[in-house]
């Protein structure tokens, strides 16, 4: 699919994937969900639900980093709530487990599978055009446009004529 821009007023970035934030319950000696799948750029947020936990990088109830990712922090009723970032470079199979006790041993762990999706294709306002002016995407890819100065938009359409493309329709 080829799509062309349109210049009108300023956009800073658009893109078709945005962050989530995947929530997941401490529920006795488990998380619920233990398997999710998130994107790069998304959040695990974990919340605590009674007793004293942690939420620690690891697999098979042993805590260590993951592809370079390291976390251990408590989960407990003065830290009820707990992030965790997947950084945009992460790709594969994220392990988290509680290392207190035997809370593991017990079942609580869990796993996120981090699955990219899809290339981030850059765009720059020169002027009053785009460059490049015309890319080939696929479905999962990122439009990034960046602005360079003056006030325009990025809207879909062709021949300067505001329209959706292929039932996608954007004007920012």
């Amino acid at each position: 699919m080829q799509l062309k821009a349109i210049v009108t007023t300023f956009s800073v970035f658009l893109g078709c994937a945005q962050a989530e934030v995947i929530e997941i319950q401490q529920v006795g000696l488990t998380y619920v969900p233990n398997e999710v799948t998130v994107a790069p750029g998304d959040t695990l947020r974990f919340f605590h639900n009674g007793g004293n936990h942690s939420v620690t990088s690891g697999f098979k109830c042993t805590p260590s980093a993951v592809n370079g990712l390291f976390f251990d922090e408590p989960l407990t009723s003065s830290n009820p709530v707990v992030d965790i970032e997947i950084p945009l470079d992460f790709e594969g199979d994220l392990g988290f487990l509680c290392d207190i006790g035997q809370h593991c041993a017990f079942g609580m762990d869990g796993v996120a599978h981090v699955v990219a999706q899809g290339n981030i294709v850059e765009i720059q306002q020169v002027n009053l055009s785009f460059v490049p002016n015309e890319v080939t995407v696929a479905p999962g890819d990122t439009l990034r446009f960046f602005h360079n100065g003056g006030n325009h938009s990025v809207t879909s359409g062709f021949d300067c004529v505001p329209s959706p493309v292929n039932g996608l329709f954007f004007d920012e």
